[in-house]
């Protein structure tokens, strides 16, 4: 049994710091000291299915014996037509984990995006929703005038706009079809009733020094190369007439169609690629100094937060 009556835990971290391994190490830890364990992914790419090697997701082997959920369960034509976005992640997490506290089932809840470990320290409700052509027009005016001149648009409005791509054109949709920046609900609609995960969910960021990070995210490229990476995007490319932005914007994947295109060699892509991830640590490493939830005890060692369960087991 788990000390404390906690009923389960948050980690999360940068991109290749180790969360998958150490969520599994953790997961069979307990299984193996009688405690039922289902680990919940929170990485805004793994929920894609035709992509599990460039999105890093556990293999079957990893999993096997382990309750997984919210991995691999959207595909590209499904992301076409809904984007799976914060909110929905939230509400499906906390349908899972009711249902684990039911049977007694140890919940880990372990990934990088940091407005989904966000969305449950500080969840929102009532967030409106965008409509599907206000989406497709804000693609298309970003496609035609830039990054920058579309952050200066945005930047107009709002003083989030220092963000990528993706968040800059949900930043824009909501000025164009409410007429509000995306913080202005952030800041007026939080909730305060919604405080089991931080009552009863242990907090953990796993958060090694930058240096080592940095060389792991060159590592895992290089791995998802002998892994069949460029095989998996060719794949997806030949099977779908169009990929949905979220599965494009994946680190690596729009250089990978470069290098299948002869755009740029193949050592061109692994160190544009690698550096795309590099680019996605910082930002998440930026995040964890600067908006970390303070409930939250950082690490820089994976072996003692996993040493913290195996004391209290």
């Amino acid at each position: 049994m788990i000390d404390g009556g906690k009923v389960g835990l948050i980690l999360t971290g940068p991109t290749a710091s180790g969360k998958t391994k150490l969520s599994i190490d953790i997961a069979l830890w307990l299984q193996s000291n009688g405690v039922r364990t289902c680990i919940i992914n929170a990485d805004s790419k793994q929920i894609y299915g035709d992509v599990p090697i460039i999105t890093a997701q556990p293999t079957l082997v990893e999993k096997k014996g382990i309750e997984h959920a919210l991995f691999s369960f959207v595909n590209n034509k499904e992301a076409l037509l809904n984007r799976y976005s914060v909110d929905s992640w939230v509400k499906d997490c906390n349908n899972i984990v009711q249902n684990n506290i039911k049977q007694d089932i140890f919940t880990i809840i372990a990934g990088g995006t940091m407005f989904y470990i966000n969305g449950l320290i500080n969840p929102l409700t009532n967030l409106p929703k965008i409509d599907k052509e206000v989406e497709e027009c804000a693609i298309n005016l970003y496609n035609n005038i830039g990054h920058d001149d579309f952050a200066k648009l945005v930047l107009r409005y709002s003083k989030d706009a220092k963000l990528d791509k993706q968040r800059l054109i949900r930043n824009y949709c909501f000025i164009k079809q409410h007429q509000q920046p995306i913080e202005f609900f952030y800041n007026s609609q939080l909730k305060n009733d919604n405080t089991i995960y931080n009552d009863k969910f242990y907090q953990f960021v796993l958060n090694p020094p930058r240096e080592n990070v940095y060389q792991w995210c060159n590592n895992r490229f290089l791995d998802m190369t002998k892994q069949g990476v460029i095989e998996e995007v060719q794949k997806i490319i030949k099977e779908n007439d169009e990929i949905s932005n979220a599965i494009y914007t994946t680190s690596g994947f729009k250089y990978i169609v470069k290098f299948l295109s002869n755009l740029i060699s193949k050592e061109e892509m692994i160190e544009k690629s690698s550096q795309e991830t590099r680019n996605y640590a910082k930002r998440q490493i930026t995040w964890i100094n600067n908006k970390l939830p303070k409930s939250f005890s950082i690490e820089t060692d994976k072996n003692n937060i996993f040493n913290f369960f195996k004391k209290i087991c």
